[in-house]
């Protein structure tokens, strides 16, 4: 099983946006969590949280890229049980996550490697959540009333959630895919 988790944070700032993940390249919602990456002050991603076979990947390491242009994450697989294929021994497959932000985009890379002496499926789940709270919500202040949110899009190569905002600005944060 995974290690417990800690407060350590890798941050990313480009202009007006930056990210806050946790060691392992992630945004975890929870009290007083400031996870998240913000465009102008305003937080467009609230979670995003890879799991494999719907655990948390074994942390090998993790830390800023030369040139502080972003950082990489390496990890592995847990011991993943059951459903239709043979069981997965923990450390078979390495994953590396490679996160860049730049002109108020944040890249995420995934590579796996498999080390398993047989074909394996192993699937990848992603949790996506935006607030689009302002750093001061994010801080704690309470606010009387919040924009509108829009309308969902899921297609097979991307997620859109947006938010219609009390001064009639529309944010909108786009998850893309790339195509299988």
């Amino acid at each position: 099983s995974a290690p417990p988790g800690d407060d350590r944070t890798l941050v990313l700032a480009s202009g007006d946006t930056f990210a806050v993940f946790d060691r392992r390249g992630d945004f975890e919602p929870g009290p007083g969590s400031r996870h998240g990456l913000y465009v102008d002050g305003t937080r467009f991603l609230a979670r995003f949280g890879l799991r494999i076979a719907g655990r948390l990947p074994l942390l090998l390491g993790s830390g800023v890229r030369p040139g502080a242009e972003g950082f990489f994450v390496h990890e592995t697989n847990p011991d993943v049980r059951g459903g239709s294929g043979a069981p997965l021994e923990r450390d078979l497959v390495h994953l590396v996550r490679r996160v860049t932000l730049r002109d108020a985009c944040c890249s995420i890379e995934l590579a796996l490697q498999s080390y398993a002496d047989r074909e394996i499926r192993l699937p990848l789940e992603l949790a996506l959540a935006a607030d689009f709270a302002d750093v001061f919500e994010v801080r704690g202040s309470r606010r009387a009333r919040r924009g509108e949110a829009l309308p969902t899009l899921v297609d097979a190569q991307q997620v859109q959630v947006g938010c219609l905002g009390l001064a009639g600005i529309e944010r909108t944060t786009r998850v893309q895919l790339p195509a299988a």
